[in-house]
């Protein structure tokens, strides 16, 4: 039997009882895991390619740029500490409580403050450094992309987390027209192929400003993506999110030699804790209330589902191993990249056939917004291969 992750990742990362103590939220931490190894893979990714010569670096033909001003590092002190101050409110306010009256209240979290104020001071101190280190190598006259890499991520980070809050408000319009500040605030709801698409574009300008040839770091980028999603897929399926498939009333086949739990899953101690969408768990772990009543996240789906993220997580670790292997044999630049592209695309568009999203009509067929997009994808990755090879070949 498949252990009840959401419950044993809510009982740790979230918050179990009723009883006013803040736990880490459980999509969030994987949502810093996910950057975190992202950053890491990407890293090593470039430093391994201007090693093999494939990555080249860019002469500064003026003076090197200089470092930020020292009230730009206390001004990212001071941002951290309050979005982290304010977050852990906002995610673990009661039904009652406004999002709004929460942001403008002099109520914080300390704790959540001093971490987001370690988080982003710490990332601009880096940042600080690191321009020293580019300023001092400007004697050389040259700066690689691996000098970037920190830049680069916390750029994607930021951009990534506005265009996935962006896409899922365009996914859920109904929920955004009813209550548009609930649902821009709201700590869930985060589509992660919104996060991606703006966070790579925001990154491909950025170091096109640089100087770089992009097409190479494209390549490079491409299994840092992977492994963010994997990671953020894990995000979802361990929180409960509400990012699962349709109902699996389907009799688990002869030939699914696999778990059940991989088959079908009811997402017991979800985050989504709806009334609407989940019934009671009888016996929900030993979980007590402060109020007497019963604690939250201590329901589960009447009816199993698809285990959607599960599935998107085993495929993009396959596309993982392939991305990893070819990218030693692939000498044309920038059709790694598209193949990445084409694999995710595809990959996305068919899973969103048996997931739970909202449906749109248009030229006589209902998909859903992230298909069309997947759609888009797919044809722009293949467009590009074909480009780039009768570009080389000629």
């Amino acid at each position: 039997m498949f252990p009840n992750l959401s419950y044993i990742s809510n009982y740790f990362f979230g918050t179990p009882v009723d009883n006013g103590l803040s736990f880490i939220q459980t999509f969030g931490l994987f949502l810093v895991l996910a950057f975190s190894a992202a950053y890491f893979v990407f890293k090593n990714e470039l430093k391994w390619r201007e090693k093999e010569g494939m990555l080249s670096g860019v002469r500064f033909l003026g003076s090197s740029p200089k470092p930020i001003p020292i009230s730009i590092l206390v001004l990212n002190f001071v941002i951290g500490f309050l979005a982290g101050s304010k977050l852990p409110l906002i995610l673990n306010r009661n039904a009652t409580e406004s999002v709004y009256d929460l942001l403008f209240s002099f109520q914080f979290d300390i704790t959540g403050g001093v971490i987001g104020a370690i988080f982003l001071g710490g990332a601009g101190l880096y940042f600080f450094l690191n321009q020293k280190e580019v300023h001092q190598r400007d004697k050389e006259g040259v700066a690689y992309p691996s000098d970037y890499a920190i830049e680069l991520v916390i750029l994607a980070a930021i951009t990534g987390l506005i265009g996935a809050k962006l896409f899922s408000v365009a996914e859920n319009l109904e929920a955004f027209y009813k209550s548009p500040i609930e649902t821009l605030f709201s700590g869930s709801g985060l589509t992660i192929y919104g996060g991606l698409i703006v966070g790579f574009g925001c990154g491909y300008l950025y170091m096109k400003r640089k100087g770089f040839k992009v097409f190479p770091i494209m390549d490079a980028i491409s299994p840092s993506l992977l492994i963010g999603y994997m990671i953020g897929r894990m995000g979802c399926h361990f929180s409960g999110d509400g990012d699962w498939g349709k109902v699996n009333m389907m009799p688990k086949p002869d030939w699914f030699v696999f778990p059940d739990w991989l088959w079908t899953w009811h997402y017991p101690h979800n985050v989504v804790n709806s009334s609407l969408e989940s019934i009671p768990i009888p016996d929900c772990g030993g979980l007590v209330s402060a109020t007497g009543q019963m604690p939250i996240y201590c329901k589960m789906l009447p009816e199993g589902v698809y285990p959607t993220p599960l599935y998107e997580i085993i495929i993009c670790g396959i596309f993982l191993i392939v991305i990893f292997i070819l990218r030693k044999k692939i000498k044309i630049s920038g059709l790694l990249f598209f193949l990445y592209l084409t694999l995710t695309g595809i990959e996305r568009f068919l899973i969103e056939f048996i997931r739970v999203n909202e449906r749109y009509d248009l030229f006589g067929l209902s998909w859903s917004f992230s298909q069309w997009i997947a759609l888009i994808m797919s044809f722009t990755g293949i467009i590009g291969m074909y480009l780039l090879y009768k570009r080389t070949k000629q």
